[in-house]
Order: C-alpha cells, then structure tokens, then sequence
C-alpha cells in the first residue's frame, strides 16, 4: 500500500518509505515506545470491485536482528452503510407560520451512505398524526456521499392556530433499496405558530407588562437559528435606562451595545385587518444608534414573511421614520436612525388593500463599524382610526416586488404636499420605465419615461400642477405594469 495515507500508516511516525528486508517497500519499522497503536487505512481504491480481497500481514527481519518482533490484535474491516438518507433540518417556506393558514414544509436532505443516492422516498406527519404520502425525489446527477438538498412538500399543512407543533420527517428506500442506516431516518421539531388577533373596535395595545398577552418572537431577520439582539425585560444602559412605562419593554440588548452587522427582528402576533378601514399603529421607543447607518424600521407581511414591505416613508408630521435610508436596511430602506433623544411615540395611519392576516415586525439592522446600546420598543398599540381620520399612506397589501429581481418601493412623500412625488427602483438589468399617472378616473394626467442603466434609481415626478386628490402611478417595466397609489 501507499505511504501517507490514513492513521498512523506507512507515512507516519511509526512508518518508514522503505524497508530492506520487505524489498524496500513501505511499512512499519522501528518500535511503538512500548505502546500498542491503531492504524486505519481506506480501502476506498477497491470501491465496487466485485473480485475477492486477500490481505496479508508481512514481517521481514535480518540475520542479526533479535529485537521482540511485531504484535497484532483487534484487526477489524469496517464496511460502512452503503445507501442511506437522512434529514437534517425541517423548515417552512413562511418565515413565520400564519395562524389556520397552510404552510409549505421543507427538510434538508443528506445522504448519509456510502453510494451516490439517485431517489428516495420522504414524507411528514404533525403530532403524532398520520403519515402523509411519500414525495419521491429524484436527483441528477446522483447524490454523492455527504451531498445535501433542500426539498419542499407537495402536500401542504394546514395547522390548527396558536400553539406549539411537533413536525416528524422520515425517509425511506434510497435507491430503491433498504436503508443501511435506519438510526437517522427520522428527525423531529417543534414549531411555534404564533396568535391570531382580530382589529375590532377595541384594538390591540400591549405593554409588555401582563404575561398573558399574546407573545412575540424575536429572531435573526433572515436566517431563524441565527442569534438575533432582541432581548425582553428591563433596559440598564446609560442612555436607555428604563422601560417607557412600567419596567418591561424590547430592546436590542439591555445592558451591553448591540452586534456589529447584526440583524434581528422583533416579530408581533398576527393581525386581521379589514379593507377600507383606516389604522393607526403607533409606540414609544428609544433609539441611541449610528446615524445613518443603523437603525430600524417597521415592515409587514401578508404571506408569513415570505415577503416583507416597509410600512411608510418619511411623513411631513414627523411622526414616522427620520431618515429616507438607513444603510443596514438595504440602502434604499426609510427607517429611525441616529437618536430620537429619549423616549419618543410615532405613529401612522394606514389602509389595508384586502382583508387578511398580517404581521409586523421591528428590524434593526447594523454594520460592522460603530457600535450603540440600540433601540428600544415599549406600549404598542393597533387601532382602528377615529372616522373621518385621513390615511398617511394606502392600500399596503399591493404587490410591493412582484418585478423578479428588481425591487420598486411605495410613493413617497404622499400626500406629496404639492411639490415632489417618487419611488425607488432597483434592479441589475437596465431598460426603460414607463411613468403613467392617473385619476381614480383612468384619465392620463401625466406621463414620463426614465432610462435606467442599473442599480438604484429614483423615479420622481412634479405634482404641483395636480388638483388636491388621489391618484394611480403605472410604472410599466419589461412588458408589464405595477400600479403605485399616492395622494397629492
């Protein structure tokens, strides 16, 4: 056999390239201090050969030689598991489970066997219910040993609301054949779904004081098992001292600075909200951060942050968001950065583009240059608005990035206040935009076109000549249009 391979072999400290009396082949020479050693090799160079293997044990000395000799014990041929698949991982597609909604499970498959695996067999069941059908995954090329893929359900879960799941995952016949290693066929998690709360005229307010109100969750803002800043109790910084009301709130870390490049969401329950009703969220928080650069902003999600949406831009009452980008939030998002010098309360009032169930989210974004002691949330509430109440902004629910890998914001300022109105567009692909603005009508009452060479752009457009109302703005880009409601 080759020197240099597997444990304590040939190529070892034990070893030697060459010995005269075994023709100046490899082996062992020398002494072992008197210590029994264990030498592996693979014998990965006779993998799928189906002739017989003999192997010898060889021992050459000299005339002169009268050492004690060569002592062999506990010799072993392993021969591991030949087809088998395991789960290592089960998820959702939804980053959050939406409560009496269906879910798409997913689990990360590996192929934990010797031979590359062409098919295998996989299915779920929920609390010790029944198993649903097999999936059969197919791969081309097959799978090699340690190789990994993600696979999502055909059947989809419909969970029963609020509560805490337990979610089993099995695989089955790899290849077409028994699994060698039935040990690791079978994983099993738990999955928390979070409450349902409908909007009615008394509202949700929460805070943070009673434990039986419904619970949040904080986590990483794009990678669940990764750790996150939010914490809940009693903030004990120099700055952020104290709850706004009461002594419990959320913050990104209670007592020490938040993480550099860190990313975490602080997640409410699920919200139902109904169309053409006017909302008012509003908070207090307090927020001592890098200017410009980190921050946070509040998003929502109708499809389990699958997709989420910055609620609102930059209002003319400043009482939402104090910057138009906060670099930690992708660039281009609007969001409350710097200090808000204490406690502050900021609310907006918004319409829903259709009923469903919804949930919001507080993320704060940093990057890996200065450090604060971070944001603070406390007493948030979710109300139907006075009647009578005009909406900051409209209609959030409207696909915000139905462009494929382009990104295009919503209107702001609106209501423009008779000057300036834009969005934001952002894609690796150049072309041409197409702006159309339009009465509720459908009369054309401006019209622009941009020329956009990639990246990030803003699309804006004069409004001081509109009459006071509300308007549509068609963006049309790669052959289809993307309607943005504003008010002028």
């Amino acid at each position: 056999a080759t020197a240099n391979i597997g444990t304590n072999w040939y190529g070892s400290s034990y070893g030697s390239a060459g010995i005269v009396n075994l023709g100046n082949q490899p082996g062992w020479a020398g002494n072992s201090s008197n210590q029994w050693i264990t030498s592996t090799i693979p014998l990965s160079m006779w993998n799928f050969n189906a002739n017989p293997l003999n192997l010898r044990l060889r021992m050459g000395a000299g005339a002169s030689n009268s050492a004690r000799g060569w002592a062999v014990d506990d010799v072993q041929i392993y021969v591991p598991p030949q087809n088998s698949m395991a789960p290592i991982t089960i998820d959702t597609k939804e980053y959050l489970i939406v409560p009496d909604q269906n879910s798409t499970l997913k689990v990360f498959l590996e192929n934990t066997g010797a031979k590359p695996v062409s098919s295998i067999l996989v299915r779920y069941k929920v609390n010790n219910g029944a198993w649903t059908t097999y999936d059969t995954l197919t791969f081309s090329p097959a799978l090699p040993r340690g190789g990994r893929r993600w696979h999502e359900f055909s059947q989809p879960w419909l969970n029963n609301g609020a509560g805490t799941y337990s979610i089993c995952v099995e695989t089955s016949t790899p290849n077409g054949k028994q699994d060698n290693l039935m040990a690791d066929d079978q994983l099993c998690q738990n999955f928390p779904v979070s409450d349902k709360i409908y909007i009615d005229a008394t509202g949700y307010c929460n805070d943070f004081e009673d434990p039986s109100k419904a619970a949040w969750l904080p986590l990483h803002s794009s990678v669940k098992t990764a750790a996150h800043d939010w914490e809940f109790g009693t903030p004990a910084q120099t700055v952020i001292s104290s709850a706004a009301s009461g002594t419990k709130a959320w913050m990104t870390k209670l007592s020490s600075n938040y993480t550099a490049m860190g990313r975490s969401s602080l997640h409410t329950p699920f919200f139902v909200l109904d169309s053409n009703v006017v909302y008012t969220l509003k908070f207090d928080h307090n927020m001592f951060s890098e200017q410009y650069h980190d921050g946070g902003s509040v998003d929502w999600s109708y499809n389990g942050g699958i997709n989420w949406y910055t609620l609102g831009n930059v209002l003319p009452s400043g009482k939402w968001y104090n910057t138009v980008h906060v670099t930690s939030l992708d660039n281009i998002r609007p969001g409350w950065s710097g200090s808000t010098n204490g406690w502050a309360n900021s609310s907006i009032n918004f319409t829903a583009d259709n009923t469903g169930t919804l949930v919001f989210r507080f993320r704060f974004g940093a990057d890996y240059t200065l450090s604060n002691e971070g944001w603070a949330v406390d007493n948030f509430c979710l109300q139907r608005a006075p009647l009578g109440t005009p909406a900051d902004i409209l209609n959030i629910g409207l696909p915000e990035a139905s462009l494929g890998d382009a990104f295009l914001g919503g209107v702001s300022p609106s209501p423009s206040q008779g000057a300036t109105a834009g969005v934001d567009f952002q894609s690796n692909e150049g072309g041409t935009l197409r702006l159309t603005v339009f009465t509720l009508l459908g009369q054309p009452v401006l019209s622009q076109s941009f020329e956009h060479t990639g990246g990030l752009i803003r699309l804006e457009w004069e409004t001081a000549q509109l009459p006071s109302g509300l308007y549509n703005a068609v963006i049309e880009w790669n052959g289809q249009s993307y309607t943005r409601r504003f008010v002028r």
